[in-house]
């Protein structure tokens, strides 16, 4: 027999994964300079799926829901070589990547795509929301990339598949208290579900698109610099100027939320830091009404270090929320089809996702080969990822990727929004600019995001 046991799929994981007919995927591009071994790249993804049992399980229904089984032998990571023919082919394949849905009956949740040239190459990664955030998919890729270096490595394969409720500290499982307020929560939602969900058509929206770019190493210096003196976060002064951005072009009630997806990894004490995860809960970011587009550099940094306060507040609170909601999702899985008609039937594009995936520790130098940029990392979840921006840096430069839809953000309007946010930030870290720092709130960490 070729399975082993595996595990349900959590509510979370079953709405990002859908009925796999719709994209929910992250991706990120590796550019590389040098050369790699085929025969080393193909021993790195079976080393990855050693390592990782979600990249060794495939789909099923069982008990009228979808399972993750983990096999024995299980199908091959899929890599697909192609001959790069310029340097922007990586955006091309990295974007219809993006959007080419995994078969999970048949397939690993993970793919690979090598751009082969003769001296520059770029390696795009592909895996599924359901088992990988933006912090996984790049640890993964780091794997990867030690992996292709040409040495011999022992690799322990690891057969365990927690659920989500076996990562939570045991305190937390224990809780008579928290189990009576989830049941009754979960059975209030769940009558309100059957009684006022009706079937309602789909939402559609325009294509899909990306505009991505990064900051010089110059001007990310700066940028961090002067956070720095200002006890401000990059994550909170970027998100600052795209908020000012989107409102200035989009106005203030089009966009109407704002919000920060955190790496709940340090709430769950039963998982480790190298293991493939993809749930994310948010915190709303507020912040306060805003002019139209731009702030003098005073008044930028008196609000960024009131948004970086208010935010902090709702981290320190958000692990009983956390435990809470989830626990509680967890009671709901014979409303799923009612949610799903009730989220597909609600309109996207009145929120703006901004996700930071701060400082990659990734090493440039390897055996072989040296890592240029790490780019454009991104993420959809069905017909539109309306609308996120995700914010990294790699070798003393910041990364962006702006990802929406035609309809919920045209184009064009994007584009502005852009041009906007990005002259704010450099004209903010301008010598003539910089005002006095001011005493700094509680903590100036970034919020670690999916």
């Amino acid at each position: 027999m070729n399975a082993s046991p595996g595990r349900p799929l959590s509510l979370f994981e079953r709405a990002l994964y859908g009925d796999g007919t719709l994209p929910g995927n992250v991706v990120v591009t590796a550019c590389i300079e040098g050369r790699i071994e085929p025969a080393a790249l193909l021993r790195a993804l079976g080393h990855a799926q050693a390592r990782h049992p979600l990249l060794r399980c495939l789909i099923v229904e069982r008990e009228g829901r979808p399972w993750f089984e983990l096999r024995r032998t299980p199908p091959q990571i899929p890599l697909r070589i192609i001959d790069r023919r310029s340097d922007e082919d990586w955006v091309t394949w990295s974007d219809r990547e993006l959007q080419r849905c995994f078969d999970g009956r048949r397939e690993p949740l993970a793919r690979l795509l090598w751009l082969r040239g003769e001296h520059r190459s770029e390696l795009v990664l592909i895996c599924h929301h359901a088992i990988c955030d933006g912090r996984a998919l790049t640890h993964l890729l780091g794997e990867l990339l030690r992996d292709c270096d040409g040495q011999e490595r022992a690799v322990e394969t690891r057969d365990a598949l927690p659920g989500f409720a076996d990562l939570l500290p045991a305190t937390v499982r224990a809780d008579r208290g928290l189990q009576r307020s989830i049941r009754w929560r979960a059975a209030a939602l769940a009558l309100a579900l059957r009684l006022l969900v009706r079937d309602r058509p789909a939402q559609r929206y325009g294509a899909i698109y990306r505009e991505l770019w990064m900051l010089d190493e110059a001007a990310s210096r700066r940028l961090s610099e002067q956070c720095r003196a200002q006890r401000v976060s990059a994550y909170v002064a970027i998100s600052l100027a795209f908020v000012l951005a989107f409102r200035a072009v989009c106005g203030a009630r089009r966009i109407q939320r704002f919000v920060a997806p955190v790496d709940m990894r340090s709430l769950l004490p039963n998982i480790g830091d190298d293991d493939l995860f993809g749930i994310a809960p948010t915190v709303e970011l507020r912040p306060g009404k805003t002019g139209a587009g731009t702030a003098a550099p005073e008044e930028f940094w008196t609000r960024a270090r009131a948004l970086q306060a208010d935010l902090q507040r709702k981290i320190e609170v958000l692990p009983a929320k956390v435990y809470r909601n989830f626990l509680g999702l967890e009671r709901l899985h014979g409303v799923f089809e009612r949610m799903a008609v009730y989220g597909r039937s609600r309109r996207a594009g009145r929120q703006l996702t901004l996700s930071n995936l701060g400082r990659l520790s990734l090493a440039q130098d390897y055996r072989g080969f040296h890592l240029r940029a790490v780019r454009a990392i991104s993420g959809v979840v069905g017909a539109t990822p309306a609308h996120q921006l995700v914010i990294s840096r790699y070798a003393g430069r910041y990364d962006f990727a702006l990802s929406s839809d035609q309809e919920s953000l045209p184009r064009a309007q994007a584009l502005e929004i852009r041009e906007r946010a990005t002259a704010l930030l450099l004209a903010l870290t301008a010598p003539q600019t910089q005002p006095r720092a001011e005493p700094a709130p509680a903590s100036a960490e970034p919020v670690r995001a999916a």
